[in-house]
């Protein structure tokens, strides 16, 4: 599925440059700082001593800066493709079942730092000074930071692929863009990472709003 996602978007992306015109725009946007709740994740469940659940708590404002591309098709239709760059900070808490009397807490926080590009593709429609946009995004992971190698046995995939969807409205001002958008994963928050082989993707999946100013060349 993924990479039948990641093929469509480049055979549209490559088709519609041929076909349309094309202009450039610069982007910066930001995302707030969000908690989401979903239920803890047991983990070492027959390793009583080493047992822990398992949580994301917070996840920082992002901030995100880019370009993109507006391509012109007929009538008010259009086809937006970006290539932006973010950097998304999570929070993570352990808490042990078994107390260690060598411990201070039972409670461990641990932080993760993504560096992240995106591949946003949209297909949106302009009414009037208002414009409606839908689409898919590739979200590749150039570079991780964390100390949940603290967790015996962790491990993590490097530099991992993920998909996503978006959809958004935004007013055009001049030659700015105010714009609000929704941003999903298809992919669960924990994906990729695991202690003793044991997978840490929990049942929720990542959602944020984001909010961007564009600016036409």
């Amino acid at each position: 599925m993924k990479n039948f996602l990641i093929t469509l978007i480049l055979v549209v992306s490559s088709t519609t440059i041929a076909l349309s015109q094309f202009t450039f725009d610069i982007l910066v946007g930001v995302s707030p700082e969000s908690n989401p709740v979903t239920a803890d994740l047991f983990v070492n469940s027959k390793t009583p001593m080493q047992e822990f659940r398992f949580n994301m708590m917070q996840s920082d404002a992002q901030v995100f800066a880019g370009v993109k591309g507006n391509i012109k098709l007929k009538g008010s239709f259009f086809v937006d493709l970006g290539l932006l760059y973010g950097k998304q900070k999570s929070t993570y808490q352990a808490l042990f079942t078994m107390e260690d009397e060598d411990l201070v807490s039972s409670i461990h926080l641990y932080k993760v730092a993504d560096h992240l590009l995106l591949l946003p593709v949209n297909i949106g429609v302009n009414l009037g000074i208002v414009d409606v946009t839908s689409g898919f995004r590739v979200i590749q992971s150039i570079a991780t930071k964390t100390n949940l190698h603290q967790l015996n046995g962790f491990s993590a995939e490097e530099h991992s692929t993920q998909m996503g969807w978006q959809t958004g409205v935004g007013i055009n001002i001049l030659k700015f863009r105010l714009g609000i958008e929704y941003q999903g994963n298809f992919s669960r928050v924990g994906k990729g990472m695991y202690v003793n082989a044991e997978s840490l993707e929990l049942k929720n999946m990542r959602g944020q709003f984001l909010f961007t100013v564009q600016q036409s060349l």
